[in-house]
């Protein structure tokens, strides 16, 4: 069963994900998550004690090893059961992310992990975008997602629904360079596909487009564009700071 999760079909069907290392899963204990079994190897022993009540299996390291998403398995590891969210702003935050079909998992895991360094609690996700619970997005959070909840939603729609009490704000090569662009009212800030953008029927809702000026001397000397999530980063920074 711990194998089968690390597809996205099996955790959907047993509404568990895997977490792996023994940081993220003592940061799982003190919070909220339901944690349904703790397995460890004889060097994690002291960590699978923190535990209390819950369930806890030793493995030698091979096993762990088979059991594992990393290269180097951590030798701890917690199934946890997915959470129930819903996606409610009635205490209207002030900065909201928005995600349109980011497919990468590291991608995904940064842009959770530079949310939580910059206070935001809620990420809206288009429906296809990559699981936060896939292995991958999970390890490269470092254990943010415990406090960032994401929402995986029909986002023109609910985009559409925030627009009285927020601008949304969409990422774009072409957009106003973010040090100048000005607005004192709350924002949703939507990062596109790097592939494909931001699609049609969302940036039909989109108020304003924003952009990070490359720094080049020789403005034909410079990459296409930048990541996703280092994108998302710098614009977390320049508007919380505002």
């Amino acid at each position: 069963m711990i194998r089968s999760l690390k597809q996205k079909k099996f955790r959907k069907q047993e509404q568990a994900f895997v977490v792996e290392g023994e940081k993220s899963v003592k940061e799982l204990l003190t919070g909220d998550f339901e944690v349904r079994k703790i397995v460890y190897t004889t060097r994690m022993a002291e960590a699978a004690r923190a535990a209390g009540n819950i369930e806890c299996t030793e493995v030698d390291e091979q096993t762990m090893q088979s059991l594992s998403s990393l290269s180097t398995a951590a030798g701890i590891m917690a199934i946890v059961s997915i959470p129930q969210r819903q996606a409610d702003f009635s205490a209207k935050p002030g900065l909201i992310l928005a995600l349109d079909r980011i497919t990468d998992p590291g991608n995904m895991g940064t842009i959770i992990r530079t949310a939580d360094w910059f206070g935001i609690e809620h990420i809206l996700c288009s429906e296809d975008t990559v699981d936060v619970y896939n292995p991958k997005t999970i390890q490269s959070t470092m254990g943010s997602f415990i406090r960032v909840s994401i929402h995986y939603v029909p986002l023109a729609k609910i985009l559409e629904e925030l627009k009285p009490d927020y601008e949304i704000w969409g990422l774009d090569m072409q957009g106003t360079p973010i040090g100048t662009a000005k607005s004192n009212v709350r924002k949703v800030i939507v990062t596109g596909s790097e592939a494909n953008g931001i699609r049609e029927e969302i940036a039909a809702q989109i108020d304003k487009y924003i952009t990070i000026p490359a720094y080049q001397e020789n403005p034909h000397k410079k990459p296409e564009s930048l990541n996703a999530s280092i994108a998302t980063a710098i614009a977390c920074y320049e508007l919380t700071k505002k």
